[in-house]
């Protein structure tokens, strides 16, 4: 028996695994899951549902104000802006438009 062999393998390459060894029937058949459309986070660069994402930029900015308000004045960064039209983006997204920036 050759070392790293199974009992009852072949060296015909075929043996266990369960679907078998045909690959491009499998790839016909499945298809992963759709990743859920998400955004990101203008002031901490994290992605979010676009269901979410106005909920967390109300957190996350308050994160950033008690955040900077720790460090001394001349140290204080100021909160980042959205993008231009970033209401207008959330919004097409939600309705399901395929958004390119």
């Amino acid at each position: 028996m050759n070392k790293g062999s199974f009992a009852g393998s072949t060296s015909s390459g075929g043996g266990g695994g369960g679907m078998g060894g045909n690959k491009s029937s499998m790839s016909s058949t499945y298809s992963a899951p759709k990743k859920p459309k998400s955004v990101m986070c203008y002031i901490c660069g994290r992605e979010f549902g676009t269901a979410s994402i106005n909920i967390h930029i109300k957190s996350c900015q308050k994160k950033w104000e008690i955040e900077e308000s720790k460090k001394p004045r001349n140290e204080r960064r100021p909160m980042p802006q959205p993008p231009r039209d970033w209401e207008d983006l959330v919004l097409r997204m939600q309705n399901g438009e395929d958004v390119n920036i």
